[in-house]
């Protein structure tokens, strides 16, 4: 009886988990900035003065009084991102940012943050205030049928003339 080695026969490319990597960090970003986590549940409201001095941008104002009156100054913030509510895990856009694709190969995609921003990811976590790095069930979902829809693919175009034979010998 001839065998085969199904193993073989499923190939996966670079570029294969390249598109699971690309739609993974899209999701997470996209997924971030509507205020979800990665069970699908939303962030925890900011406490209310964070919530103010991100909605102006963190500038803060200087009052001085002189003989012409009372004038107040701007300082320029870091605030990029001025959304409160819901809460999106986004002031400088840096972190989200820095959410990329580290490595592939033709076994796997390793996606990530590096430096300061994979610092702030795990601090937040440790925290249990945002967990944004993994993937919801729907998200794992999708992966899996990603998965199984290239091994169909790769079946349907290396396996010819498979014969399987149900009984006795």
């Amino acid at each position: 009886m001839p065998s085969m080695n199904i193993q073989a026969s499923v190939k996966f490319d670079k570029q294969f988990w390249n598109r699971i990597g690309v739609w993974a960090v899209r999701e997470i970003r996209v997924r971030t900035q509507k205020g979800k986590d990665r069970n699908e549940k939303r962030f925890p409201a900011y406490d209310p003065d964070y919530a103010e001095l991100k909605r102006r941008g963190f500038t803060r104002l200087t009052k001085r009084t002189g003989a012409k009156g009372t004038k107040y100054k701007a300082y320029s913030g870091i605030s990029l991102e001025r959304q409160t509510s819901p809460p999106n895990f986004m002031l400088t856009r840096k972190t989200m940012n820095d959410l990329r694709i580290r490595l592939v190969t033709d076994q796997f995609v390793d996606i990530g943050w590096g430096g300061e921003a994979g610092g702030v990811v795990d601090a937040h976590e440790e925290r249990g205030k945002y967990k944004v790095a993994g993937f919801s069930d729907k998200e794992q979902n999708r992966i899996v049928k990603m998965v199984g829809d290239e091994v169909e693919r790769n079946w349907n175009t290396h396996v010819k003339n498979v014969i399987i034979n149900v009984g006795k010998k």
